[in-house]
């Protein structure tokens, strides 16, 4: 498998979709990015392609960002709101499990309340990150099923 190579026009655009990302409280689409950036939705999806294969984002089968870790492009079971409840954007804001829900807080250098749903009984559990510090009850424990190495065989369910 050869690694795809990014130009520093891709990096840029990974930089203005984390960017649109918290100020939307949701994925860009590739036409809002062109728009944006003036460029064509061809080639915006192009390089959303480029940066899924070098596993910088990930994109669902219709091409549209799925995750920009920590960040998800839908709502999952683990919402983030800054100290206040908002984020720039006006609401939460989603991650894809509970180690991206921290990596949300630490992406902003923000305090945030974390609402999750057990994975097994479906409770409604919160959490906190507040001047860099978790504030979760301390018997709590978060079970990774696979190792690090093995996460990209299946993000969506890692």
């Amino acid at each position: 498998m050869t690694a795809t190579m990014l130009t520093e026009r891709d990096w840029l655009l990974r930089a203005e979709i984390y960017a649109h990302f918290v100020a939307l409280g949701r994925a860009p689409t590739a036409g809002e990015m062109a728009h944006h950036l003036g460029s064509t939705e061809g080639d915006l999806q192009a390089a959303f392609q480029r940066l899924h294969e070098a596993h910088q984002i990930l994109l669902d089968e219709a091409g549209a960002i799925r995750m920009a870790n920590p960040l998800a492009g839908q709502p999952t079971d683990y919402a983030v709101l800054s100290s206040d409840g908002r984020h720039s954007g006006g609401c939460c804001l989603w991650a894809n499990c509970a180690w991206d829900a921290l990596g949300v807080s630490a992406m902003l250098a923000q305090d945030a309340r974390i609402v999750a749903k057990h994975p097994n009984t479906g409770e409604e559990l919160h959490f906190a990150v507040e001047k860099g510090e978790l504030r979760a009850p301390k018997s709590w424990l978060v079970h990774f099923a696979l190792p690090v190495r093995r996460w990209y065989d299946d993000l969506i369910h890692t």
